[in-house]
């Protein structure tokens, strides 16, 4: 339950308060859900439900995307042994263990992991300097495919895709 007062403004000045509101995002838009790693792996809160969903196997994730046009999860697990992985959510289901499915095995540290999806690309840093794009459509037909489209001078620690202007 939220409550919240509301205020007109317009060209000319701003109206008076509202007395409270109170909502409830049970049945109203709901809080959307939070998503992050940790040292336990990735961790999704409904806030509105109070229910929290651990997925801890395969260890901890180093990052994640997330496709709420395909209703998918990206991860690139920090162990040993570095993978690209993916699984399906659906929020209804949230206390269900999905279908983790291997996408490939990488050769080192990766990072940085984020998605474009107007172009349907998933895009990481490897190595520190290296960004690396995997087609996301080709992923779909079943065929892995993804391509060292820039080395970068010096050390990277970060990077960001602003899909709806075509940036990287």
């Amino acid at each position: 339950m939220y409550y919240f007062k509301v205020q007109a403004h317009n060209e000319v000045d701003a109206g008076p308060y509202t007395k409270f509101i109170n909502v409830s995002t049970t049945h109203e838009n709901p809080v959307p859900l939070l998503c992050f790693t940790s040292t336990s792996g990735v961790r999704i809160l409904d806030i509105d439900l109070q229910i929290e969903f651990k997925l801890d196997e395969y260890g901890t994730y180093e990052d994640i995307a997330y496709s709420a046009l395909e209703h998918k999860f990206y991860g690139i697990t920090n162990n040993e042994t570095w993978m690209l992985m993916t699984w399906d959510f659906n929020a209804s289901t949230i206390g269900t263990k999905p279908n983790l499915v291997k996408i490939a095995d990488l050769d080192g540290p990766a990072y940085s992991l984020c998605i474009d999806w107007v172009a349907r690309n998933l895009y990481w840093i490897y190595s520190t300097n290296i960004i690396i794009k995997l087609d996301l459509t080709l992923l779909q037909m079943g065929k892995v495919k993804y391509d060292n489209i820039l080395k970068i001078n010096g050390h990277s620690t970060s990077l960001n895709v602003l899909p709806s202007k075509g940036y990287m």
